[in-house]
């Protein structure tokens, strides 16, 4: 297969993981999460988009298994998901890394760097941070002693 078959196989690939995702997040989520999943979504396209010409698609055998595992369990999960279910959280950050693998290889994984980083926020359950910052917020009258003992 030509360099550039292999470049619109990942192109594909890629689209149909990101249109998943975002499916499954309106199916699932709760309000609002498709659209901060579509905003990082397009930064990470915008940013792959931008190193088209130097990302190096040399991937190996055991590479492209391993990229073809994390594909394969993202789909197979996305079949048996319910509401709120974490693996939505991360299903981004295993579509990213198998896809890296299966165009880049292990050697080239780390040319995903940033865009890893990126949506590995979207696996951050922000709303047990906030709910704890409340909590802090109103137990301020407690002290340290009353978030300790639990007096809310």
């Amino acid at each position: 297969m030509t360099h550039s078959h292999i470049k619109y196989w990942l192109a594909l690939i890629g689209i149909g993981l990101i249109s998943l995702h975002l499916y499954l997040s309106e199916l699932f989520s709760k309000a609002g999460s498709v659209s901060h999943n579509s905003l990082f979504w397009m930064v990470v396209l915008f940013s792959i988009w931008e190193k088209r010409d130097r990302l190096q698609l040399e991937s190996d055998r055991i590479s492209s298994f391993c990229g073809t595992a994390l594909i394969s369990l993202v789909l197979y999960k996305s079949l048996h998901l319910f509401p709120d279910d974490f693996f939505l959280r991360i299903s981004p950050l295993l579509s990213l890394i198998g896809w890296g693998l299966l165009g880049s290889g292990i050697k080239g994984i780390k040319q995903y760097s940033q865009e890893i980083f990126l949506l590995s926020f979207l696996a951050i359950p922000w709303e047990f941070i906030y709910i704890r910052s409340y909590a802090l917020t109103k137990n301020k009258k407690n002290g340290l002693h009353g978030i300790i003992l639990g007096l809310h």
